[in-house]
């Protein structure tokens, strides 16, 4: 899932306004990932978890993980696709129970899902990351993702939006 949402953010982050993001359960998915990227197959991903979730699947300090500046011990082999190949991720925790993304990683806890996913920017490799909908289409386009969310509307990869941006029908 492409995500374009909010503001754009830099620095130290809680990323999700300008994130790829999938579930974080196979190795194969950061594979596919870092190859619609055009990324070297062996760079990481990064997990966002919310902080209730975080000591089950990662070693360390929740507190420490608000911004992915710091490593930890990666506990589950149900994370596969944010590993490191030394069994360490670089964690970022949500705090915020009012947030939609807080509450999807929750949604997917109670449907049986691990509830940890894969986060990564959104766009291609040697390219800014998109601040806009047409730079967000277009990428998303490109690496030939499910589903675009952008603002508050879902397009689906099968979605006719071929011509004409400004025209566009959202699927709410």
């Amino acid at each position: 899932i492409c995500v374009n949402r909010g503001r754009s953010e830099v620095g130290p982050r809680a990323l999700g306004n300008r994130s790829i993001i999938a579930l974080a359960n196979s190795s194969n998915t950061r594979d596919l990932i870092n190859y619609a990227k055009h990324r070297e197959n062996w760079r990481p991903l990064a997990p966002i978890c919310c902080d209730i979730d975080f000591n089950d699947y990662f070693e360390g300090e929740v507190s420490n993980s608000k911004f992915m500046l710091f490593t930890n011990k990666v506990k589950s082999n149900l994370t596969n696709g944010v590993k490191h190949i030394d069994n360490t991720a670089r964690v970022q925790c949500l705090y915020d129970k009012n947030d939609w993304l807080y509450q999807s990683i929750q949604l997917l806890k109670s449907k049986g899902l691990v509830p940890v996913i894969i986060n990564t920017s959104f766009n291609c490799a040697g390219e800014p990351i998109v601040e806009n909908f047409e730079q967000s289409y277009n990428s998303f386009k490109k690496m030939k993702f499910d589903y675009l969310i952008f603002e508050d509307k879902i397009i689906h990869k099968f979605s006719k939006l071929e011509n004409n941006l400004d025209n566009i029908q959202f699927a709410d």
